[in-house]
């Protein structure tokens, strides 16, 4: 009896993992359901270990076939999260780049460009913290994201002797998005997208190497629930993966002009799971 009851727990999970799998691939986003379960996909993904070694229990063939196959959806979207990054592999995003352009992973040697992403949080109050952690890890330029006006003055002070060449993109609610370098910022740009924080958009030259980089803050799913009439949310949630998506479009647009650089980096507080259509845009 007991028995039983396991093999049809795996099976409901087992199936039903499955089926959001297929849709995941081939309907995504189609409406505001499916936008949630991939953004939560993380808390019922975790449970296919813990499932799959339940099913060794019952001791039925099919059974752990089954379970298996949520162990292996999982394994898709989060095994590259755990394996070393290859030099030229597609998708893979790498901090550092040799003289000749080309990615590498290498973050030791003085002789790699080293980019470094920060949130800093817009109710910070610390800010010498986030200043001796910038300085610690001695990145060639600093993507940073939430930063208030109240902000502003202190992260300037205390970032610009190091980091003399800056551009911090215009102020708006929740923090603003900016770069700080050590080499000369050219053909700066403000990304406006005319839904939540800009990006800012900077080419510079290191080792006779034209390099372009983007400090990005793409919209969260905060603010398609928070204090939001509960009617309102699914359309929300809905509208906050197609606002995710066109900030994606439009800084893979504003990089494709780019054509003099060689290396081009997102340094983003992207805000997308691993199973979010965003996610899979940007690594595209």
């Amino acid at each position: 009896m007991v028995r039983t009851a396991i093999n049809k727990l795996i099976s409901t999970y087992a199936i039903f993992v499955l089926l959001w799998f297929i849709h995941n691939r081939l309907f995504q986003d189609t409406w505001w359901g499916i936008v949630v379960l991939d953004k939560f996909a993380e808390y019922f993904l975790v449970a296919s270990i813990p499932v799959f070694l339940l099913s060794l229990v019952s001791r039925h063939t099919f059974t752990v076939f089954l379970a298996l196959l949520p162990v292996v959806i999982t394994g898709y979207f989060y095994m590259p999260l755990l394996s070393p990054l290859s030099a030229n592999a597609p998708g893979n995003v790498s901090g550092n780049i040799s003289g000749d352009g080309s990615a590498s992973v290498t973050s030791e040697s003085s002789d790699r460009f080293r980019v470094m992403t920060y949130n800093i949080w817009n109710h910070n109050k610390d800010l010498q913290a986030v200043s001796d952690i910038i300085q610690s890890l001695d990145a060639d330029v600093v993507a940073l994201q939430e930063i208030t006006e109240d902000q502003r003055s202190m992260v300037v002070s205390e970032l610009s002797p190091i980091y003399p060449y800056f551009h911090i993109s215009k102020p708006i609610l929740g923090g603003t998005t900016a770069l700080f370098s050590r080499h000369p910022l050219h053909n700066i740009t403000e990304l406006d997208f005319d839904i939540d924080r800009p990006a800012v958009i900077a080419d510079m030259d290191w080792a006779g190497t034209r390099v372009t980089v983007v400090s990005a803050h793409l919209n969260p799913s905060f603010w398609a629930y928070y204090q939001q009439p509960w009617q309102r949310i699914p359309g929300n949630y809905h509208q906050y993966i197609k606002d995710q998506n066109q900030q994606a479009d439009m800084i893979i647009d504003a990089l494709k002009l780019r054509n003099e650089s060689k290396a081009k980096f997102l340094a983003c507080d992207c805000n997308s799971q691993e199973t979010a259509s965003t996610n899979k845009l940007l690594r595209s």
